[in-house]
């Protein structure tokens, strides 16, 4: 017996729902495109056409480069397990038309699962239900985002970089660039943030764009502080020509000219501590070889009978004494203070720290690395911006 709408009255139908539907409907002329067939062993066979809308609990935090497991759940509603046992039939539940092929997600496994679960309400109903969860793994094709977000939020950001090859006085240019090309990016990233739900976490791509939004808005303060320093009047004073000390010294110039003077004060101090331990040095040598003469004169009286036997053997001890203490010098105040040695200071003019800075940038931004320590030469840091 083959029929269609008008069969399905006196046949008996389970009534199965879909428990995470969000909107279902018939598809067909006013739902009446029903195939219904009964076969003499009393098999029956009713067929419809189904469109549903599922809800499917999303994990974005990894978006755009997302996987997700989604289920359609079929559930008796009136008849318990008792009563009506759903089975999936054997040997190939479930069939996908091969030019099946999503715009944003792609298919990558499903499976089938049988099971039971309690009354989906209470009330009038109790026991366990039969149900049926068809599952399926999608992942989702990127290549949209990639060419409609990633490539032009890396030209936006490669060109806030081009401010790096202009000259520091030059503010027209360099702001008009940074603006535009900040209001360019935040335009692009409202964009995307419209066709996703409001997710309380934070994506993938929101990492993406602050990232963008920062290095932007880096090279903005890059900009404000170089033509700062451009307009200064004064020379940085540098103990060394390399990042640590020009940053330090560019930073805090008050910082910078206090280590200047407390440097050559103390450049100071060791001359005339070393002048006073000349002149010390010097008087004490002269008292040395003033007492050695008096002990030779009143050594040479006293003694004159025994002159010719014991002078030499007497004088000889006394004579190297005396010119012992005059050889040896004391110790070097160089040796003993060696945090009083002189140190060697220079300067940069401003615009020369300026042009350093810009130089360093050209090449921290594009490598997401901070200032080296290592040295430059003083030659470089003059180069035009």
């Amino acid at each position: 017996m083959l029929g269609e709408d008008a069969l399905k009255s006196r046949i008996w139908v389970p009534h199965l729902i879909i428990t995470n539907e969000r909107d279902v409907s018939i598809m067909g002329f006013e739902g009446k495109d029903v195939y219904i067939s009964i076969s003499p062993k009393g098999e029956v066979i009713y067929s419809y056409r189904l469109s549903a809308t599922i809800y499917c609990w999303m994990d974005l935090k990894k978006f755009p480069f997302d996987e997700q497991i989604c289920q359609l759940n079929f559930q008796s509603w009136t008849y318990n397990a008792s009563q009506l046992v759903l089975k999936w039939e054997e040997p190939d539940p479930v069939k996908v038309a091969s030019p099946l092929h999503l715009t944003e997600f792609s298919l990558e496994d499903f499976t089938t699962i049988e099971s039971t679960k309690a009354a989906p309400v209470k009330g009038g109903f109790s026991g366990n239900f039969s149900t049926l969860t068809f599952r399926f793994h999608i992942a989702r094709e990127v290549g949209y985002y990639i060419i409609d977000y990633f490539i032009p939020s890396i030209m936006l950001v490669s060109t806030s970089w081009v401010t790096f090859w202009l000259q520091a006085d030059n503010t027209a240019p360099r702001v008009t660039l940074g603006t535009s090309t900040m209001l360019s990016f935040i335009t692009l990233a409202s964009g995307q943030t419209k066709t996703l739900p409001k997710v309380s976490y934070i994506k993938v791509s929101e990492v993406w764009f602050l990232g963008c939004s920062l290095f932007i808005f880096a090279s903005m303060i890059e900009f404000a502080f170089v033509n700062i320093i451009w307009r200064r009047r004064k020379k940085v004073e540098l103990k060394k020509v390399n990042s640590k000390y020009i940053l330090k010294s560019t930073l805090t110039p008050r910082l910078a000219r206090r280590e200047l003077q407390q440097s050559n004060s103390t450049s100071n101090l060791y001359k005339t501590r070393s002048c006073s331990s000349l002149n010390s040095r010097k008087i004490k040598d002269e008292s040395n070889a003033n007492t050695y003469n008096n002990y030779l004169t009143v050594h040479s009286f006293a003694t004159i009978p025994k002159i010719t036997t014991q002078s030499d053997e007497n004088l000889m001890p006394d004579k190297e004494y005396a010119t012992t203490a005059i050889d040896i010098p004391e110790n070097d105040p160089m040796e003993e203070e060696p945090h009083l040695m002189p140190q060697k200071w220079t300067t940069m003019t401003p615009q020369e720290v300026a042009n350093w800075i810009d130089k360093k940038s050209r090449v921290a931004f594009p490598g997401g690395t901070s200032f080296d320590a290592a040295e430059v030469d003083h030659d470089d840091t003059s180069g035009g911006g």
